[in-house]
């Protein structure tokens, strides 16, 4: 990144976040339980965002079981949440780093959505309603929640100043 110095302060050009929208289909599961998934996935990255692995999907969702083992994913509990606990089920195998990033401005919000998948990792983050496709007529009401919630990982998992302002505090 460039940077661009002005009296004490130094102000870092970053570019902005790369955005992606995609429909996904897959087929999933076993030979003679096979099943057709389509859903319209909405991906972000950003080089500030640091997550840790995590996965939240919908309470009682069957989504990734096997890989959970693999990626050693365990469940994350908020006791003080739960209304959250019972909409979603949340795992990552870095309970506390989840707890730093699950803020509750974060939970709040996606309290509001209940159907909501979000998985992160590093840079990225996805998000998408399992097995669901985004139409027009709802595309502008999910992605201003993809944007905000995009927001709201991006601001929870910045350590910084610098990195939430842009910045430095070089006087």
């Amino acid at each position: 990144a460039s940077s661009i110095s002005s009296n004490s302060r130094t102000r870092s050009r970053t570019r902005p976040p790369d955005f992606w929208i995609f429909d996904y289909q897959a087929v999933v599961g076993l030979r003679n339980t096979s099943g057709r998934v389509e859903q319209t996935v909405f991906y972000w990255s950003d080089p500030r965002m640091k997550l840790p692995g995590f996965r939240l999907i919908p309470a009682g969702a069957d989504i990734g079981k096997r890989s959970d083992a693999v990626f050693k994913y365990r469940p994350i509990v908020f006791q003080s949440n739960p209304q959250f606990m019972a909409n979603f089920r949340l795992i990552s195998p870095d309970e506390q780093d989840i707890r730093t990033i699950f803020k509750p401005d974060l939970i709040a919000y996606l309290e509001k959505l209940k159907d909501i998948c979000v998985e992160g990792f590093g840079n990225e983050l996805f998000m998408y309603r399992y097995k669901t496709l985004v139409h027009e007529k709802s595309f502008n009401r999910f992605f201003q929640n993809a944007k905000s919630i995009f927001q709201l990982f991006l601001q929870n998992s910045m350590t910084s100043d610098t990195d939430k302002t842009g910045l430095s505090s070089n006087a």
